[in-house]
């Protein structure tokens, strides 16, 4: 239910839908990507194909895979034909482009986890998680629910509790950004 303030709150960013990449895949043409030395892709066009993988990978993938290495091997396929067709990549990209898609699925439930499923649950308003969040509109609402459920379960909660102590353990926060280290590197 929203109410008049709610109606008046500007919308979010939304999902990236990468029209310009999505505009030359329709044509047949595809965003060629600069390597370096090492055979790592680097530049601008590195960074629209991981916000590409990522929202493909987001809408591919339910959410109701608990391990990457579980997920049906068509759907990952269809990440990689998708991203293909977009950018110039030779096949030998394949793993690490799969391997990116399942970093990717991981971080976005582990975001969904920390800054929705968790902070609404705590607050005693159980009741708000039925419904898919209004900022993911692309996630199924049944497989929303199934996720939810999974996240709420003892046995997730005690796992989440161990993990604390052990990431404040960490001394070396390292974040690379979206553009990745070889482009870091290529700065320096």
């Amino acid at each position: 239910m929203t109410n008049q303030k709610d109606a008046n709150k500007p919308k979010g960013r939304g999902m990236t839908k990468k029209n310009d990449i999505n505009n030359l895949k329709a044509q047949g043409r595809k965003t060629k990507l600069e390597w370096n030395e090492k055979g790592e892709p680097i530049g601008t066009a590195y960074a629209d194909m991981q916000s590409w993988i990522g929202v493909k990978a987001r809408s591919t993938i339910p959410l109701n895979y608990d391990d990457w290495r579980h997920v049906d091997s068509k759907l990952k396929e269809k990440i990689w034909k998708n991203t293909y067709d977009a950018f110039k990549l030779p096949e030998t990209y394949k793993p690490k482009l799969l391997s990116d898609a399942g970093k990717m699925m991981k971080s976005f439930k582990k975001l969904l986890t920390r800054t929705i499923i968790l902070p609404i649950a705590k607050s005693g308003r159980i009741e708000e998680l039925r419904a898919t969040p209004e900022k993911y509109p692309e996630l199924n609402n049944e497989e929303w629910n199934d996720f939810v459920l999974t996240r709420l379960t003892p046995e997730f909660l005690a796992l989440s509790e161990a993990q604390v102590p052990r990431a404040k353990m960490n001394l070396s926060h390292h974040r690379s950004p979206r553009r990745g280290m070889p482009n870091v590197e290529q700065d320096l």
